[in-house]
């Protein structure tokens, strides 16, 4: 009865050591550029942004062959880009961010992986 507990144990820290599928970057800490230190707030009054550590992590990514420096964005799940990308094809779906001074819209595009 040991033996199956054993194997079971093994199989599976031999299952989680198998390497995944993720994607890998170099993440580089940079500090951060002055010139954002006030934002609007719902009222129209001036708030005062928190500096907290002074540091922006950024990475490098390839989309259609091009190269971007991107700053990682732990608060958000999506990536938008603002310049047209090659390999990529049009959703026709109609994306709008809103704002407290204005807002921005666009039509999305979804890029193709190559082969």
């Amino acid at each position: 009865m040991k033996f199956p507990v054993i194997f079971l144990s093994i199989l599976f820290v031999l299952l989680d050591a198998t390497p995944s599928n993720a994607i890998k970057f170099s993440i580089h800490p940079r500090p951060r550029a002055g010139g954002l230190s006030r934002r609007v707030d719902m009222s129209g009054g001036r708030t005062a942004l928190q500096n907290s550590g002074d540091t922006s992590y950024y990475c490098n990514i390839s989309l259609g062959g091009i190269q971007h420096t991107v700053i990682i964005d732990t608060g958000s799940s999506d990536l938008w880009v603002t310049k047209t990308v090659t390999d990529s094809k049009a959703l026709n779906v109609h994306a709008e961010v809103d704002y407290v001074g204005g807002s921005a819209s666009d039509m999305q595009r979804r890029l193709h992986p190559r082969n």
